[in-house]
């Protein structure tokens, strides 16, 4: 039997459905399992949560129209039995690139005329990672409990995360992630970007500064966007911190998570990481919605009691919306540092 899922989504995507990837694999574990990843990061998580996967990489730069008539040639000769989305997923465009490659069985959300064979109902609001189990359902997979811990860091990841903190944090650590993704919208034919989940970096920084002053060691994280943030700071408000943003890889910045008492941070994927390395998380939600897309292990989340949020309930956002016309994001500046601090300080002895 060949099985083929889709889960090239986003980091925190990917961690969601990795409980779901873990059942498949044991009830189909005679199975060849395919799974399409949208970064090497994605493989590299998933293989450490499975023993035997085949991968294909379906990155941004390689999703382009050339890239999909070159891969539905290539997976009509695989002849595969089931083909699986995940909820994050794209339900329309999986099925039609299923049905073009020759599936046979297809599992997922549609009804009517591209029905799936096995439907996933996901009309229920729950956490993302109990509607993927829903896919369990749909098949007549038992399933056990969520596991506590989903994957771990190996002794050589962690090694060179000392190296770049530095071995001393006897009083804590704290990883503080200080970016989150865009959502993009449509307006005609052009495409905008607006970002609905930022807590103020400065607000970060003077988390920071109190944390250093009980002796806590601190890290900053994120990608190359969050290094524009960063280089736009005066370099005096850094002091004492460990900048890594933009300066090491997912994989390095999860080593770093590892060895930490607790990650704070915003709607983002490497928050879920961290709480699937078992890594108590901090998280601040503005427009999206927790009860769906926290960490969902050991977490903490904090959020504006205002009627107007969650504007944004599903990710699937390509038009204009509430979110993205908003101007007064209230339900990210009514988080206070004090709310966070009081977070916070309960993770760290002598507080």
């Amino acid at each position: 039997m060949k099985i083929l899922i889709d889960n090239h989504n986003l980091l925190g995507d990917c961690i969601i459905f990795m409980p779901t990837l873990i059942e498949l694999s044991r009830h189909f574990c005679d199975a060849e399992i395919y799974i399409i990843v949208g970064s090497p990061t994605e493989q590299s998580l998933c293989e450490r949560c499975i023993s035997k996967a085949n991968y294909y990489l379906l990155d941004k730069v390689s999703n382009n129209i050339m890239t999909m008539f070159k891969w539905i040639n290539n997976l009509k000769k695989m002849h595969f039995d089931l083909a699986i989305t995940t909820v994050t997923g794209t339900p329309y465009k999986s099925f039609l690139f299923f049905k073009l490659i020759g599936v046979k069985k297809t599992v997922g959300r549609n009804k009517g005329i591209f029905r799936d064979d096995y439907y996933v109902d996901t009309s229920a609001p729950k956490h993302e990672l109990m509607q993927n189990y829903e896919i369990l359902r749909a098949l007549s997979i038992g399933f056990s409990a969520v596991p506590d811990v989903l994957f771990r860091m190996n002794v050589k990841e962690k090694e060179k995360a000392r190296e770049l903190i530095g071995s001393s944090f006897d009083n804590g650590l704290c990883s503080i992630c200080i970016g989150t993704g865009d959502f993009t919208y449509r307006r005609g034919i052009k495409r905008f970007k607006y970002n609905c989940k930022q807590w103020p970096l400065s607000n970060y920084v003077l988390i920071a500064k109190r944390l250093l002053n009980i002796g806590v060691k601190v890290v900053f994280l994120g990608g190359k966007k969050e290094g524009r943030l960063i280089n736009r700071l005066d370099t005096k408000m850094m002091d004492g911190v460990i900048n890594l943003v933009d300066k090491c890889s997912i994989m390095e910045s999860l080593a770093v998570i590892s060895l930490s008492n607790v990650v704070l941070g915003g709607d983002t994927g490497l928050l879920h990481c961290a709480s699937a390395l078992g890594i108590d998380t901090i998280s601040i939600f503005g427009a999206t919605n927790p009860d769906c897309a926290r960490p969902y292990y050991k977490n903490e989340t904090l959020v504006a009691d205002i009627p107007c949020r969650p504007c944004i309930k599903s990710y699937g956002v390509p038009r204009i919306t509430k979110a993205a016309l908003c101007e007064d994001r209230k339900c990210l500046s009514m988080i206070t540092i004090d709310q966070v601090w009081s977070c916070l300080k309960r993770k760290f002895k002598g507080c």
